[in-house]
């Protein structure tokens, strides 16, 4: 179905996204899954704490459909798959419905929307050179999604890496990009200053804690992630060379290893339990969406669909007492 050229496929999304969250709703019904916000500038610890749960629901529906429609849109406008399709933002739906606290609401997922209006800039400047309006903004969105989760900061050295190697960016943009990251704080400062409220920096430092994985931790993380793991390394060394590749699908795939990379890194510099899972889950999709293209049998995309499928379907089993 997904592998069509069919805008109204967008409907379907939606569906599917309200569906399954009526359903965990209606099964699990938590008293309270507005998750906390201790690493965000603008917004408290408690900020959502007194929604209802059709709140939660309804504003974690939006913003998952948002996120998963931009993103498919950032898949087809840089063509990085062999077909235009809309695959890639059924995939990602699929793996943002495979733990619980994706099914909550939480300034997190306010980010990852600045996270994928940035890599749409991102990504049009490293195709065609863009204006500096664009490299203003794609510092602006990335500040902006650390002000809401403070581990979303490390994508500013992110952002000057892809830069540096992919375009040929000259000297004074890398301090426009800098210079973008950080107008959101100024301006967030002033308001502060105007309107005497408190500025809190704590939010970014507190929660700075380098160290190991307990094994509780990594238990739960790799029981989330091995699946889509495993296939995004896969696809990373079959296609590592670039063969049958165009030189921006080329690039796109090495800007998705980079992002890759920053939110494993987020994790372990961020006491955060693993909430920049959320940002891995971008390239992840990408990657099992080229992983479904490429494979030439159709017994074998048949096999990687289900195995996606119960990966979407282990959490529920959990809730039930049989």
């Amino acid at each position: 179905i997904f592998k069509k050229n069919d805008p109204y496929l967008y409907v379907l999304y939606a569906i599917i996204i309200v569906v399954t969250r009526i359903f965990y709703f209606i099964i699990l019904n938590p008293e309270n899954v507005a998750y906390s916000n201790e690493l965000s500038v603008f917004f408290g610890p408690a900020a959502f704490s007194n929604l209802s749960n059709f709140w939660i629901g309804a504003l974690n529906i939006l913003f998952v459909l948002l996120n998963s429609v931009l993103f498919n849109q950032i898949v087809i406008r840089n063509g990085a798959l062999r077909d235009t399709n809309y695959l890639a933002g059924f995939v990602y739906i699929l793996l943002m419905s495979s733990a619980e606290f994706n099914y909550g609401f939480s300034s997190i997922l306010i980010a990852t929307f600045f996270i994928l209006l940035s890599l749409n800039l991102i990504l049009s400047h490293v195709k065609q050179r863009a204006s500096e309006e664009n490299i203003f903004f794609t510092g602006v969105f990335i500040g902006l999604a650390g002000a809401c989760f403070a581990p979303f900061n490390l994508l500013l050295p992110c952002l000057l890496l892809i830069y540096f190697f992919y375009t040929r960016t000259i000297l004074r943009r890398y301090f426009l990009a800098t210079f973008g990251f950080f107008f959101p704080y100024l301006i967030w400062l002033s308001l502060s200053l105007f309107f005497n409220i408190r500025f809190e920096i704590g939010y970014f430092f507190d929660q700075f804690q380098p160290g190991l994985l307990e094994a509780s931790t990594f238990e739960w993380f790799s029981s989330l992630l091995i699946v889509p793991l495993l296939i995004a390394v896969f696809e990373i060394i079959n296609n590592f060379s670039g063969k049958k590749m165009t030189n921006h699908q080329l690039h796109f795939q090495r800007v998705m290893i980079l992002v890759l990379f920053f939110s494993f890194l987020m994790s372990f510099l961020w006491d955060s339990q693993f909430m920049a899972y959320t940002l891995a889950l971008i390239p992840m999709a990408y990657f099992v969406t080229n992983a479904l293209m490429d494979y030439q049998k159709r017994w074998v995309g048949e096999v990687v669909s289900l195995v996606l499928l119960l990966h979407v379907i282990i959490p529920y089993l959990g809730t039930f007492n049989f």
